[in-house]
């Protein structure tokens, strides 16, 4: 873990709690999250008359739930952006995935089950509904800030032995077609969170 200590005030994002940046633009202060800010994690930041305490945040986007800023000091740790931005963040999309489906009727999530090679994906969600053949999705969730890198970092592992589902951050939907070109012929398919939650309601028969 690394220590952050930014002047004045810590602002942690309400979905992964990792500072977020603050940015002057003028006489505007903007707060957002890095990896949330297209979700709507986004504020404009108050000024406040002498005295009167710490500034205050101003939502500006539709996730900008409230959020209390903590001192900037050595109490407060956070993790390393590396393992924030390749660790927490698709840990949070996995356990996000697996609370929508899990409940489903016909459905099973098991979590990181490593039958193949270590980290090659973290959820098997079986769908088994009587008299239809079982559908399998082994899915990855990756939360990389670009799809070409994450691509160039794809194609450099050996294709996996069976068909392998990466899931992206909704966001990045546009930018799925891109991927999936970059990766034909390598058992891969690839969607968006919401995507494969839909896919695999349908496939269960679940209302919509």
């Amino acid at each position: 873990m690394t220590l952050v200590v930014p002047a004045g005030l810590v602002y942690p994002c309400p979905l992964c709690h990792w500072p977020m940046r603050v940015a002057q633009h003028a006489a505007t202060v903007e707060v957002r999250c890095e990896a949330h800010a297209p979700r709507g994690v986004h504020y404009r930041r108050t000024a406040s008359p002498a005295g009167a305490g710490p500034p205050e945040l101003v939502g500006t986007g539709k996730k900008a739930t409230p959020v209390q800023g903590l001192p900037a000091s050595t109490e407060h740790l956070a993790l390393a952006r590396p393992v924030w931005r390749y660790g927490v963040l698709p840990t949070l999309m996995e356990l996000h995935l697996r609370n929508e489906v899990a409940d489903l009727p016909h459905v099973t999530v098991e979590m990181w089950p490593g039958e193949l090679r270590p980290d090659e994906y973290d959820l098997h969600i079986t769908v088994a509904v009587p008299g239809r053949r079982t559908q399998h999705f082994r899915a990855d969730a990756k939360a990389w800030e670009s799809v070409v890198a994450l691509g160039d970092a794809l194609m450099e592992r050996e294709p996996p032995r069976c068909p392998l589902t990466i899931v992206l951050p909704d966001h990045q939907d546009r930018e799925r077609h891109y991927l999936a070109a970059r990766l034909r012929g390598r058992l891969i398919t690839v969607t968006t969170l919401s995507r494969l939650v839909k896919r695999i309601k349908t496939a269960s028969g679940a209302p919509q």
